[in-house]
């Protein structure tokens, strides 16, 4: 990535280039996921290119309804001839974007049932009040450890980015 890092202005760009190498690099079955993007906050707006991410949740405004950002994307590493679009969304000040590993999403519940992205869009929903980025952080988790009692068999990472 540091040396790709002259590329971040546009994350489609680095997620190609990246792909390319990480294509002669790793071993056959191993791959990469990730959602990068770009901040302009004197446009409040989001660059961003994603290569199979779970999709992240962006909370605008109290009034607006939530919104998913688009993660999907060929994982890096699988071809070398992948690409990645660049797509855009308006992220104004105040508003949120929350996004989870599959480790958050894949987790079962104590009944069994996956938590997927519609229980991982409500908890942020119910987040989104809180007066900072580490509070949605907070409430996400203690949802997810309200709801599953054992530690996660995946990586698990909650990130918020408040605009």
């Amino acid at each position: 990535m540091s040396e790709l890092w002259p590329l971040a202005a546009e994350p489609a760009l680095l997620l190609e280039n990246l792909n390319q190498r990480l294509c002669e690099t790793l071993s056959v079955g191993q791959f990469a996921t990730i959602f990068l993007a770009t901040f302009d906050m004197a446009y409040a707006a989001i660059e961003y290119a994603a290569a199979g991410t779970p999709s992240g949740v962006l909370l605008a405004a109290a009034d607006a309804p939530p919104a998913l950002l688009d993660g999907t994307g060929l994982p890096l590493g699988l071809m070398a001839s992948a690409t990645y679009p660049s797509r855009y969304a308006a992220l104004p000040r105040g508003a949120s974007l929350v996004m989870v590993s599959d480790g958050l999403l894949e987790a079962r519940d104590c009944g069994g049932a996956m938590l997927g992205t519609t229980a991982f869009m409500a908890s942020a929903c119910r987040a989104a009040g809180a007066a900072s980025a580490m509070g949605i952080v907070e409430t996400v988790m203690a949802d997810f450890n309200q709801r599953v009692r054992k530690s996660p068999e995946d990586d698990l990472t909650v990130v918020c980015v408040r605009g």
